[in-house]
């Protein structure tokens, strides 16, 4: 399950702020966790912005068997204010 959260404003951003800090021990921006969806358990981070194929690479590695990871469409990128890739939508 995807999860955004906004950290650098918003009626929730100094809440989601000590969130990101109390869980992942940083409040980098962009930042991206990936969380053991049974325990709760931190299985690993990134930060900063990270190349299409660097991004997919991460999240690819921590994926289960039964979770596809759609390819990334080309010439895409990373959102330098949003952390967000650009275009990239197809995660199953």
């Amino acid at each position: 399950m995807r999860v955004q959260l906004y950290t650098d404003g918003g009626p929730d951003g100094a809440r989601n702020q000590a969130l990101q800090q109390d869980r992942f021990g940083d409040v980098a921006l962009p930042f991206y966790g990936i969380m053991d969806p049974q325990t709760g358990a931190v299985v690993d981070k990134a930060e900063g912005v990270q190349s299409v194929s660097g991004f997919t690479r991460f999240l690819a590695s921590h994926a289960r068997p039964s979770v596809v990871i759609g390819a990334a469409p080309p010439a895409r990128d990373v959102c330098r204010l949003c952390g967000q890739v650009v275009g990239y939508k197809r995660l199953l």
